[in-house]
C-alpha cells in the first residue's frame, strides 16, 4: 500500500497505522483462541454424543439377545425332560416364536435316533412367514443339520454359540443369525440343541438409525471382521473391515477392526484416506457382550465442525468488512497529517541524487515535523563532512594499497625465483615457495654457490606485514654480505645475530637455519637458530626429521656463542626445509596440519622431484585448511643432491 510508505515520523500517522495492526493483531489471537476452544468443545460434544448412542443401541441389542437366551433357559426344562413327547416339540417351538417377536425361527434338533420312532433325522422347527407360523421337521437327508454351524459349533464348545450370519436354504430362507444352546439328558450326555433365529432385518433396521449426523452411518462386524451391516450391500458378508483397509492402504483402519474385533471399545481418528466413506472421519465402536459382534458408527469431520466452519466465514466477513472501513478511515487521517512527509520525501531523494544542499520544506509548527526537517538538516552536513572525509580516506587507502604492492614486489625480488637456479650443474636440484599471509611477510629462504659449495638460508620473522617485511629484508642482506666470509655455518649466524641486535630497538627477532652443502663430498655444515629441524629424505625413501642444537634465535642478544653440526649425506637425498605456517596451517576448526601430517606425505612423495614435493605439500595443506584464511608466512625449500 503506498500510503503506508509515507508513514515515518508523525505520531499521529503512526498511532492510526498502529491502531489498525493492533486490531488485526487483537481480532486473530481471539479469533485462534475461539476456534481452538470452540472446536474442542465440539469435537469433544460429538464424542459424548456418538458413545452415548452407542451405549443405548448396545443396550437395546444386548436387551433382545438376552431376552433369546432367557427364552432357551426357560424351556430347556421342558425339552430335557425325557417323559416329554417328540410331537408336543412342535408346539413349544410355535408357543416360543409367539411369544418373543424378535426371533425369526425356532427349532429343537436332536441326535441321530434319539427319538427311536421318529428316525435318523429330528429337528421340530417353527419359523415366521409372514403374519403366520409354519412347523415343519427340518432334518433330512438334503438339509443334514448335524454338519450346520448352529448345531456342531455348541456340540463342540459345549456351551451356547452364536453364529455368524448366514444363508439358511433349509428353512430359514433368509440372512440370519442363529442361537444355539446345548442339551444335556440327565446323565449329562449331549441329546441336541435348542436354538433361535434372529432375523437381520430388525438389527439392521436398529444399527441404521444411529445416526448422530445425517451423513453418518453405524456398521456392525462378525467376529473375524466380515460386515453385517453396512451402507453399502456389496460389503454385506463380502467384505470385512480387514480387506477394505488392505485395498485401499488406510491403516488406521486396520488398528481399529484389530480393537473392534478383539471386544473394546473407543474410538479412531482417520486422516488424508482416498475412501469416501472414510475420508478425515471418526470412528467409534463398542461390543457386543453376547456373542462378540462389534457395533461401529463413522461420522466425517467435515460434518462435525460444518456449524464451527460456518461461524468462522460468518465471523471472518463481517471483521473483513470492519476492517474494510477501519482501513478507509485510518488512510484518511494519515493522509492529511502525512502531507508534510511527501515534500521531505522530494527533498531526499534530491540528496539520494548527491545534492547534498537540497532545499528542505519550511515547517512552522513546532512538532515532529520541525523535529524531522532538523534531522535532515543535520543530515545534509553530515553528508557533506562525510563524502569530503570519504575521498580523503579513499586516496590514501589506494596509495597504501600501491605502496604496498610495489613493496611485495620488491621483496619478492630480493629472494630467487627463478628455477632450476643452477642449469648447468648436474648434481642438484632445488626449488622453493614463499607465500606471505599478507601483502608482505617476514619469512625469507635464500641460496648461492661458492667455489662447488651450496649456501641456504631459511627464516621465520617473529612479526607479519610490513615491519616484518623490512626485518626480512635486512636478515636476507645481511646473509649475502656475510656468508661468503666464513665457511662455519655458526659464524654466519653469529655474525648476523649480532649486527641486527645492536641496532634491534623493536625487539623482533628471526628463527634461522643456514647450511653450507659441499657438492663434491656432500658433507653438510650447519646451523640452527632456533628454526623448525628440516625433514631428511634418505635415497632409500626413509623420512626422518633432522637431530638440531637448540640454539636461541637471531637478533636478540648479542655475543650468543652459537655452535654449528656436521654430517653427511648421501647422493640421493633431499633436504626439506621450511617455516612454521606449513606444520601450525589452521583449517577453519583450527586444528593445525602438524608435523606428523607432514612426514607421511612426505613418505608418500619421497621420489617426486622438488618442484613436485613442494607442489604436492601444498596442495596437501590447501586440503586441510579447506578454505580457511590463511594466519602465517608459508615458505618451504627443498633440495635434492643428485647422484
Amino acid at each position: 500500500m503506498k500510503w503506508i510508505k509515507k508513514i515515518q515520523y508523525s505520531f499521529s500517522a503512526k498511532l492510526s497505522f498502529y491502531v489498525l495492526l493492533s486490531t488485526i493483531t487483537i481480532f486473530l489471537i481471539s479469533f485462534l483462541f475461539f476456534s481452538v476452544f470452540t472446536g474442542r468443545t465440539i469435537r469433544d460434544s460429538a464424542h459424548g454424543k456418538a458413545k452415548n448412542l452407542l451405549a443405548i443401541t448396545q443396550y437395546k441389542i444386548e436387551n433382545v439377545f438376552t431376552s433369546i437366551k432367557t427364552v432357551h433357559n426357560n424351556f430347556q426344562w421342558a425339552i430335557i425332560d425325557r417323559g416329554i413327547e417328540a410331537d408336543s416339540l412342535f408346539s413349544l417351538t410355535r408357543d416360543i416364536l409367539e411369544s418373543n417377536p424378535y426371533i425369526f425361527g425356532c427349532a429343537v434338533a436332536f441326535e441321530p435316533h434319539y427319538f427311536e420312532e421318529k428316525g435318523y433325522y429330528f429337528s421340530p422347527f417353527s419359523s415366521r412367514q409372514g403374519e403366520e407360523i409354519e412347523t415343519i421337521q427340518l432334518g433330512t437327508e438334503q438339509y443334514d443339520y448335524f454338519s450346520m454351524e448352529w448345531y456342531a459349533a455348541p456340540k463342540r464348545l459345549n456351551s451356547p454359540y452364536w453364529t455368524d450370519p448366514y444363508y439358511d436354504e433349509g428353512g430359514g430362507q433368509m440372512l440370519m443369525t442363529t442361537f444355539s444352546t446345548p442339551l444335556y439328558d440327565r446323565e449329562g450326555a449331549f441329546i441336541g440343541v435348542l436354538t433361535a433365529d434372529v432375523s437381520l432385518d430388525w438389527l439392521t433396521d436398529l444399527v441404521n438409525e444411529v445416526k448422530p449426523y445425517p451423513s453418518s452411518y453405524s456398521v456392525l462386524l462378525a467376529h473375524n471382521g466380515t460386515y453385517i451391516i453396512h451402507p453399502r450391500k456389496e460389503y454385506i458378508m463380502h467384505e470385512s473391515i480387514f480387506s477394505v483397509a488392505e485395498r485401499f492402504g488406510i491403516d488406521a483402519l486396520k488398528e481399529a477392526g484389530t480393537r473392534m474385533t478383539n471386544g473394546e471399545s473407543g474410538m479412531a481418528e482417520l486422516e488424508n484416506t482416498s475412501v469416501d466413506d472414510y475420508i478425515k472421519s471418526y470412528i467409534y465402536y463398542t461390543a457386543l457382550p453376547s456373542n462378540g459382534w462389534s457395533l461401529g458408527m463413522v461420522t466425517h469431520k467435515k460434518e462435525i465442525f460444518w456449524e464451527l466452519r460456518k461461524t468462522r466465514i460468518i465471523t471472518l466477513l463481517f471483521f473483513l468488512i470492519g476492517l474494510l472501513f477501519l482501513y478507509v478511515l485510518c488512510r484518511g487521517i494519515v493522509h492529511k497529517l502525512s502531507k508534510p512527509l511527501s515534500d521531505f520525501s522530494h527533498s531526499a531523494r534530491e540528496i539520494a541524487r548527491g545534492n547534498f544542499h537540497a532545499e528542505l520544506p519550511h515547517i512552522k509548527s513546532k512538532d515532529e515535523m520541525m523535529e524531522l526537517k532538523n534531522s535532515f538538516s543535520f543530515m545534509q552536513q553530515e553528508l557533506v563532512n562525510y563524502t569530503r572525509e570519504l575521498k580523503e580516506t579513499t586516496s590514501k587507502k589506494e596509495r597504501i594499497e600501491s605502496e604496498l604492492h610495489i613493496a611485495r614486489e620488491i621483496q619478492m625480488g630480493m629472494i630467487p625465483k627463478i628455477f632450476p637456479p643452477f642449469p648447468d650443474r648436474n648434481d642438484l636440484d632445488l626449488f622453493a615457495l614463499l607465500r606471505p599471509a599478507k601483502e608482505v611477510g617476514g619469512d625469507l629462504y635464500d641460496f648461492f654457490i661458492d667455489n662447488d659449495r651450496l649456501y641456504f638460508a631459511i627464516g621465520d620473522v617473529s612479526d607479519k606485514g610490513v615491519p616484518a617485511s623490512l626485518f626480512m629484508a635486512v636478515t636476507r642482506s645481511l646473509f649475502r654480505s656475510v656468508a661468503t666470509h666464513y665457511d662455519d655455518p655458526a659464524q654466519i649466524v653469529l655474525s648476523m645475530n649480532n649486527s641486527i641486535a645492536e641496532t634491534n630497538d623493536a625487539n623482533m627477532f628471526v628463527t634461522l637455519f643456514i647450511g653450507i652443502l659441499n657438492l663434491s663430498t656432500g658433507t653438510l655444515s650447519y646451523c640452527n637458530a632456533g628454526h623448525n629441524p628440516p625433514v631428511l629424505i634418505t635415497p632409500e625413501g626413509k623420512v626422518s626429521f633432522m637431530k638440531v642444537k637448540p640454539n636461541m634465535a637471531v637478533g636478540l642478544f648479542d655475543g650468543f656463542p652459537y655452535q654449528f653440526e656436521t654430517m653427511t649425506i648421501e647422493k640421493g637425498s633431499t633436504l626439506f626445509l621450511y617455516t612454521d605456517g606449513l606444520t601450525e596451517a589452521e583449517n577453519r576448526e583450527q586444528a593445525l596440519y602438524h608435523e606428523t601430517r607432514l612426514i607421511q606425505e612426505l613418505e608418500n612423495a619421497a621420489s617426486q622431484s622438488p618442484r613436485e614435493l613442494i607442489h604436492t605439500i601444498v596442495e596437501s595443506v590447501n586440503r586441510h585448511v579447506n578454505g580457511a584464511e590463511q594466519s602465517d608466512d608459508l615458505t618451504i625449500l627443498a633440495i635434492h643432491y643428485i647422484k
